[in-house]
């Protein structure tokens, strides 16, 4: 039997190999591991197993280790999960919130007005803090009576709730370290 491709070149089909063992119901037959093992018997030898066994096991072992450097890329480079601790964020972060942090953002361009980063504590490093970022460097921040004023303009802070709101006065120019 041939077939004739679009250029019109007759190309011969290679035969169907015979089938053995039994007929099913369907007319289809299965094919039992004696079967292959009279068809080629390497296939079903030790050898062949230990070797292919050997072969799976040299995909996995590089499967994850390549996923592991993946992981330390991206964690180290990339992004990182952090939790929020306490209420000052409420409500728009709650206590024990987990957040996931892009650490590329701000190798690319500076913090602004409104962000929410996170930064470690000085004094101990392995501590974090997530925080709104109200003021950028050169601007001056004072609390009057519970309200907070960036340069002399009352900062719209709808999400601080009244109980956080405290009577005193404050004033600090934000500067850079």
């Amino acid at each position: 039997m041939t077939e004739r491709p679009a250029e019109g070149l007759a190309l011969p089909l290679a035969p169907e190999p015979p089938v053995t063992g039994a007929a099913r119901d369907d007319g289809a037959r299965v094919c039992h591991a004696s079967d292959l093992a009279q068809a080629d018997p390497g296939l079903t030898s030790p050898g062949f197993r230990l070797a292919h066994l050997k072969e799976e096991l040299v995909a996995w072992v590089k499967t994850l280790m390549s996923a592991a450097v993946y992981a330390v890329l991206i964690v180290t480079f990339g992004f990182q999960v952090a939790r929020v601790e306490g209420q000052s964020m409420a409500p728009t972060l709650e206590d024990q919130d987990r957040l996931i942090v892009n650490k590329l953002a701000y190798r690319i361009g500076e913090p602004r007005r409104g962000d929410i980063v996170m930064l470690y504590y000085p004094l101990n490093p392995e501590k974090s803090f997530v925080k709104r970022v109200i003021a950028e460097e050169g601007d001056t921040v004072r609390i009057v009576d519970g309200r907070v004023y960036v340069n002399d303009i009352p900062l719209k802070d709808d999400y601080v709730s009244n109980e956080y709101r405290r009577r005193q006065l404050r004033a600090r120019r934000v500067s850079r370290p």
